[in-house]
């Protein structure tokens, strides 16, 4: 029970913005203090001119005053439209609401402190464009204490409208005396309670209840009830809460509420009258690190594995209670899958567009859940998986698709062997976590038109309530973070909280730390899973902010006081022993800035750029490069630094700039101690955006980071584009130190394509950038369990980041196997990295005796006999006795790193060889082969159905199917029956060079392909000319991107023979983001007077690039050359190649070509000829 104490009240300052005295929390006899909320509304956006100021009626009180100013509006401009003494732009006692763009309506709770007597005079300036009168409204301070609203006396010209009344539960006030709501569990609660300016119960005694709500356990935990005198102003003296915190870690809500005190029998008899006020407070019972008990670790528990082609699985077991809501685009649900066989084993085979459903079993709601999908590793079509509650997809909902991980691997022996490599040759694996709500499901979709799906089961696995409890400690040689997108992160990671009923019984504030809470446990043991230790969180989203604007903006109260909620958030996570890297987005209003073009409106061109006049803008549109604006922004950054340094996780500040300006980086960078370090991109971090700052020097307290994201749809051919950005950055790089993110962005709100390389991209970054800081960005509807990706990030963690103290330790194997070797605090680093696809067997000769451990990586490190060939007489025994040979046997991908004890250990050599000898090297040579014996077959891409009657077979009486033509003059575009390539018909264009119009067609809209690329082939036929005569034809890709148009397109001549051409490829359109492109259409413009005929035009999504076609081929003539002569490394770059990995994962016997090369009359080439038309040509000088 609580121990209740009366006494005097404490003080505390509220208004942490302002410098003035600290005044008391509540009434007494000289003062009143109320908190107020004041709305307004109107039925149309205007620019709204408001202002609130307290008028003394006597002299001799204390100086009235407004605090705590609360901005409760929606608009993102409205951050800085507010001037009072917390930021210095108006006076105590004043309170100002004046907006640069307009808005419909807005709110404001503050708190007014003045005498009884006072009267709050409310001024609405009249719109001066507008016409129309000032209003002015007088509101005694004494018709505010009752809680009945104030409204405005009169409607303005554009019906304006505003009304003022007191906080519901303000008569109840509880008063903590701390800045941060965290208290250790033991620890006295310390808050005190009283009743506020109650006038309605004076002279009364009331019945104060009280208790502790613990919010996870859903249950009150301690209770009691007292007396409570108020006197004659409606105040009562302060009752001290002193009792013990709960011995819990957890979210608690504090509720006190005063009732009339009744008879206690008479109350139990009949039904309790609501209380005449109930306040709450939020606490965080917590310690400093996650209890060892919390620690422990219980295995995964197997609750069932779903295998629809097992006769003894039971349908009714696992089908869905509820009607199917089918997925859009979707045929239908299939629940009875048909069978196949794959490596022996029996699979379930779903049908394109189909989705086949089941009900997840669940032990513990809310608690993680480990679900495995297994599926043949040649997976033939892409695969989505979704999981959510219910068929209305609520809860913490996962949703993703997965797609053939394509990585070439040469085994060094023959994967049938053993069942471990059978296993990994044959099947594929992909973990999920999942945390279920009730009546969770789990949805398989096969969203292919015309290729059949296989799958061999799902697995579901309950797990320990800590996802990361068996999770090894992580180093911190260099900080591996895992990046959040927004300050919706807490929502998304605590989605399924929503359906717990507890969630609507508590306040919003509680209800905001109690996800807060829980997110951070979930982001906690989410980043040490996969491998990483540290976070990089938000503090800033345009209009919110978790920390205390002070000077520079009112941020919204979007989820009740933030003020305090990055600080507590870096406590919650410093529990789990990870670092916390704090973004800032300064592209908000400012408040000072805001002010001066309020006071200057016809100089605001020296502040604004053209697109900040436009209403509704979240960037407020400042000129960045404006001394005034670089000035606050440096204030803002220093004064969030200033925060962060108190609390131990915090490792550095990020600041995302929305355009690169090297003068405001050096001004944030002047404001920030010679110890800091600052972090700066530009940009969203999308993969398109390119980072040029000044800095990242040694002394220089400046960082840039370059993004690496790959978007969350992947093109194709992506590897390759990762790995020319990632050249592009190391070849302009033009600092020492350097961040780097890599990951995969989020989709928009489609699902992700999964990408299985993020663990490459982080050994390539590692390899040729040696960043200091590596983000890492994963979306959270995939929510993957990586094993491979943790890994890799394990290992980086514990490589020390390269420095003077570098040995050049380069060899001829360097471009399959990379060797560094780093001293680092007293002990050396040797990290191998294998570029490789195949697995390495690396011996090198130490400088002396002292052993090698392996400090990461799944490797095998034995010694080998001294190398001695080349040394004689005394040389040989000096290096037989000072030192020692070993090798090391490194997997495809992989990379390990060995530390010594000895600082001063190297060294001497170090030789890379391919594992398996000549098994492994005819394997090799099989591969390679292969591609070369393919590669005609990529003049044949497959067609993308998103071109409805390509071939123009479809006509009727409204014209052409699919398409829309010209119409001017009559019969330009005809129909043709019999003269065609294919089919039956195709289309006439006539086209009089005499008139100025031009024929055309224009097809329906195409969905634009997740591919990211699109070519259009056709075949075209001119009418018979003279001699060298031609038709020339224009080929469009016209879509919008963002709402701009866009447009690629290409102009070619047909020749004027009277014969078909054969089919052939005219347009190749790269770069089309599926995400944000729309309308897209194929456009076809007639150049050239006279008749050409057009047939079966065809769209290709999967298709590699004139540049690509021409790498591929060079890179198989130097694997050749390479193989002749027994150098693997050509070989090495070929197998790596996305269209060679294409290639080879096609079956044989080859198919029939799409697109035709040759005419019909020519007899078609055989492989031979195609193959030779690829390779380079002998060159001529």
């Amino acid at each position: 029970m609580f121990s209740v104490t009366w006494g005097a009240i404490g003080c505390t300052n509220l208004c942490a913005a302002d410098d003035l005295s600290p005044p008391s929390f509540s009434s007494d006899e000289q003062t009143t203090d109320l908190r107020l909320r004041w709305e307004w509304a109107s039925p149309n956006p205007v620019r709204w001119n408001l202002q609130a100021s307290i008028v003394e009626s006597r002299d001799g009180v204390p100086e009235a005053r407004i605090l705590d100013v609360e901005n409760h509006c929606d608009e993102s401009h409205a951050v800085a439209a507010f001037s009072h003494a917390g930021n210095g732009l108006a006076a105590v006692n004043q309170l100002g609401f004046q907006t640069r763009l307009p808005m419909r309506d807005g709110s404001v709770v503050f708190r007014l402190r003045c005498s009884s007597d006072a009267v709050l005079r409310i001024r609405r300036f009249a719109n001066r464009s507008g016409g129309g009168d000032d209003e002015v409204v007088e509101v005694p301070v004494q018709q505010l204490l009752s809680g009945d609203p104030v409204e405005s006396k009169q409607a303005s010209a554009n019906q304006q409208t505003w009304s003022l009344r007191r906080v519901t539960s303000d008569t109840l006030r509880i008063h903590t005396g701390r800045d941060l709501p965290i208290i250790q569990p033991g620890t006295s609660i310390g808050m005190s309670v009283r009743v506020n300016a109650c006038t309605a119960h004076r002279l009364q005694t009331l019945s104060l209840r009280y208790g502790i709500f613990h919010v996870g356990r859903g249950e009150t935990v301690v209770s009691g009830d007292r007396k409570v005198e108020v006197d004659g102003q409606g105040n009562s003296p302060s009752i001290d809460l002193s009792d013990l915190a709960p011995g819990d870690e957890g979210v608690y809500e504090v509720r006190c509420e005063i009732s009339d005190d009744q008879d206690n029998l008479w109350s139990r008899l009949r039904r309790r009258e609501p209380p005449i006020a109930a306040v709450s407070e939020t606490i965080v019972v917590m310690n400093d690190h996650v209890p060892e008990r919390s620690k422990e670790h219980r295995p995964w528990e197997s609750l069932a594995t779903i295998r629809p082609s097992d006769s003894s699985w039971s349908v009714d077991q696992w089908l869905p209670k509820q009607a199917t809501r089918l997925i859009p685009g979707v045929i239908g649900v299939s629940n009875d899958l048909a069978q196949a066989e794959s490596a022996g084993e029996t699979v379930s085979v779903l049908d394109p567009q189909h989705v086949y459903r089941a009900t997840l079993p669940v032990r513990d709601q809310h608690q993680p859940h480990r679900i495995t999908l297994r599926y043949p590793a040649d997976l033939a079509s892409p695969l989505q998986v979704d999981v959510a509650a219910g068929d209305n997809r609520a809860g913490m909902p996962v949703s993703f698709v997965l797609t053939k991980d394509d990585r070439t691997v040469v085994l060094s022996r023959d994967p049938n062997e053993t069942k471990q490599g059978a296993e990994a040759t044959n099947w594929a694996t992909h973990s999920f976590v999942y945390y279920p709500s009730g009546n969770d499901q789990i949805w398989i979709t096969n969203p292919s038109q015309d290729a059949k799906v296989r799958f061999e089961s799902i697995r579901i696995e309950a797990g320990p309530h800590r996802l990361s409890a068996s999770t090894p400690d992580i180093p911190h040689q260099r900080d591996v973070a895992l990046a959040l997108g927004n300050l919706a992160w807490v929502d998304d990671w605590s989605a399924d909280l929503t359906r717990r009923e507890v969630i609507h019984n508590i306040s919003r504030r509680t209800a905001m730390m109690y996800r807060t809470w829980t997110a951070s446990q979930r982001l906690a043991d989410y980043a040490l899973v996969n491998g990483m230790n540290s976070v990089v969180v938000p503090s800033t989203d345009g209009k919110v902010s978790w920390f205390d604007g002070g000077k520079h903006f009112d941020r919204c109260f979007a989820d009740g006081d933030d003020r305090g909620r990055l600080r507590i958030l870096m406590r919650m996570i410093a529990r789990y022993d990870l670092g916390v890297i704090v973004r800032i987005d300064p592209a908000m209003a400012m408040s000072p800035i805001e002010s001066k073009v309020r006071l200057h409106p016809d100089q605001d061109d020296q502040w604004l750029s053209g697109q900040s006049k436009s209403a509704g803008l979240a960037d407020p549109g400042y000129r960045w490069d404006h001394p005034g604006v670089e000035s606050q922004v440096a204030s803002m950054v220093a004064d969030l630094n200033q925060i962060c340094q108190s609390e131990p996780a915090f490792r550095n500040l990020l600041v995302r700039l929305p355009q690169p300006t090297d003068s405001i980086v050096a001004a944030i960078a002047e404001q920030l101690p010679a110890t800091s370090r600052l972090l700066v991109q530009v940009g969203t971090g999308t993969e398109s955006e390119v980072l040029s700052v000044a800095g990242g020097s040694d002394d220089s307290v400046v960082t840039p980071v370059h993004s690496l994201v790959r978007r969350g749809r992947q093109p194709l051919a992506s590897q390759s584009t990762f790995q020319s950005r990632l050249m592009s950055v190391r070849q302009s790089r033009p600092v020492a130190q350097l961040a780097v993110e890599i990951g995969q962005a989020d989709s928009g709100g489609k699902p992700v394509f999964w990408n299985h390389q993020i663990d490459t991209d982080a050994v390539r970054v590692l390899d040729q950038l040696d960043p200091s800081i590596l983000l890492v960005r994963l979306p959270r509807s995939t929510a993957t369990l990586a094993p491979r990706l943790a890994d890799v990030l394990r290992g980086i963690a514990s490589t020390p980041v390269g420095d003077a103290n570098q040995d050049d330790v380069s060899g001829s194997a360097s471009e399959t196997i990379r060797v560094n070797v780093a001293h680092h605090e007293g002990q050396t680093f040797l990290t191998l990295l294998s570029l490789a696809p195949w697995e390495s067997e690396v011996e090198f000769q130490s400088r002396d005796q002292h052993p090698w451990n392996v400090s990461h990586g799944d490797v095998e490190l034995v010694r080998a006999p001294v190398s001695v060939e080349n040394t004689a007489g005394s040389d040989r025994s000096a290096a037989m006795g000072q030192s020692q040979r070993w090798r090391v046997t490194i997997p495809a991908g992989e990379f390990a790193v060995l530390r010594s004890d000895h600082p001063a250990a190297g060294l001497v050599d170090w030789t890379a060889t391919a594992s398996g000898g000549a098994e492994t090297s005819g394997r090799i040579k099989q591969q390679v082969t292969s591609v070369v014996e393919r590669i005609g077959m990529l003049s044949s891409p497959e067609s993308y159905r998103g071109l409805n009657n390509g071939g123009f077979e479809h006509s009727g009486g409204m014209g052409l199917v699919g398409w829309l033509h010209a119409q001017h003059p009559p019969n330009c575009v005809q129909i043709e029956t019999g003269d065609c390539i294919e089919g039956q018909q195709s289309v006439l264009l006539t086209t009089d060079a005499a008139v100025s119009t031009r024929t055309w067609l224009v097809s329906e809209m195409v969905d634009p392909p997740a591919s990211g690329r699109l070519a259009v082939s056709i075949a075209c036929r001119g009418e018979l000319k003279g001699q060298d005569a031609s038709h020339r034809l224009r080929v469009s890709i016209e879509a919008t991107r963002d709402g701009s148009p866009i447009r690629q397109s290409a102009e070619f001549d047909v020749p004027c023979n009277g014969k078909w051409q054969p089919r052939s490829m005219v347009l190749e359109a790269d770069g089309i983001d599926p995400d944000r492109t729309e309308s897209l259409r194929l456009t076809i413009d007639s150049l050239s007077g006279g008749r050409i005929w057009i047939d079966d035009i065809r769209l290709h999504d999967r298709f590699p690039t004139s540049k690509e076609r021409a790498e591929l081929q060079s890179q198989a003539f130097l694997a050749v050359q390479g193989l002749q002569r027994g150098n693997l490394t050509p070989s090495a770059r070929l197998l790596q190649n996305h269209w060679a990995r294409y290639l080879l994962a096609k079956p044989t016997p080859i198919e029939k070509p799409v697109v035709e090369t040759v005419s019909n009359e020519e007899e078609t080439p055989g492989v031979a000829e195609r193959v030779r038309s690829w390779l380079p040509r002998r060159l001529r000088f």
